[in-house]
């Protein structure tokens, strides 16, 4: 009788597995396919898990501008007049992984500064809108709007990132050499590498990258890009003298931007072309089998490839470099 019970609870599980989809749908669990839920009215307002917005994943990385502050072959060596400034100096000898985070010295391997990544707590986005205008016919006052260009919604405009400071305030420091950097150079102080003078561009001015992945960390639903960026103050206040209280560990710093858009296929293209990616690449997945979770938050330099299908875009992290 044993053996007999454990066959038909066998049988009934196999039987239920191989109608376990027909089942749901009839019960509305679940939806009879992708394009039948998307092409096709649902009545019940249902809920379908798979369907529905989950946690998300968000990280966001601003590239490197290439100021001229140590020479090309030795990090540590101020360039030209940099030399007579002394907060400059002073930061070049006891903080240089901070200061290179301004030039292109603190790797030739990609373009990004690396510490801001871990630290960022918030962005600010802009919105996508039209202009609209209104056609009036002159007897009966009746008004017939149209749509104009979106270009005022996309281009000159500020935004604020919000950061996590760290022990040794970095995060004012870093900021403080890249606003004190860009005065400098309006003042004459210091000059650009000459390309940018025959370039006719800032040195200053960088780029912000933004992606919106699903639980998974590395599907990427959701993109967009600032260029033209550069700070515009550093919020020394935040150390204002409070008896008995303390600093609060977040500061928010404020941009100016050229441009901004979402969503276009050309800023993977950008990105990947900031990360130095090309051919097959080794990654660090989010999952690590040995451990039953996640593996170290420290890895190497992100890139972007493509799922299985080709179709959709997966944020990657190549193996640290050690050091």
């Amino acid at each position: 009788m044993a053996s007999q019970s454990v066959y038909r609870q066998r049988s009934y599980s196999e039987e239920y597995s191989s109608n376990n989809k027909k089942l749901h749908e009839k019960l509305n669990i679940s939806y009879p396919s992708f394009q039948s839920y998307y092409q096709n009215f649902d009545r019940y307002y249902s809920i379908y898990n798979d369907l529905e917005l989950e946690a998300l994943r968000q990280w966001v990385f601003i590239v490197r501008p290439e100021c001229n502050i140590v020479t090309e072959n030795d990090s540590k060596t101020p360039e030209g007049r940099i030399g007579n400034d002394r907060f400059m100096t002073d930061m070049i000898k006891r903080h240089n992984v901070v200061t290179l985070q301004l030039t292109n010295q603190l790797s030739y391997d990609h373009d990004f500064m690396t510490f801001p990544v871990g630290r960022t707590e918030s962005l600010q986005l802009p919105d996508l809108s039209i202009k609209n205008y209104t056609i009036s016919q002159p007897y009966t006052n009746l008004l017939m709007p149209y749509g104009g260009n979106a270009w005022e919604s996309k281009t000159g405009g500020t935004f604020d990132i919000t950061f996590r400071e760290d022990s040794s305030l970095r995060v004012h420091r870093l900021f403080q050499t890249w606003v004190h950097y860009i005065d400098g150079v309006n003042r004459g102080e210091w000059n650009p590498k000459n390309k940018y003078w025959h370039w006719n561009k800032l040195d200053y001015a960088s780029s912000v990258y933004y992606f919106v992945c699903g639980p998974d960390g590395e599907s990427i639903i959701w993109w967009g890009k600032y260029t033209g960026v550069f700070p515009t103050g550093v919020p020394n206040s935040d150390m204002s003298f409070n008896l008995r209280g303390g600093v609060e560990n977040k500061t928010s710093i404020p941009f100016v931007y050229y441009y901004f858009e979402s969503l276009n296929p050309d800023i993977i293209i950008d990105f990947n072309r900031n990360a130095h990616a090309s051919g097959q690449l080794n990654y660090i997945p989010h999952y690590n089998e040995d451990i039953v979770g996640s593996p170290n938050g420290v890895v190497g330099v992100p890139f972007i490839g493509n799922s299985d299908n080709g179709l959709d875009y997966k944020l990657f992290w190549r193996p640290a470099v050690t050091f």
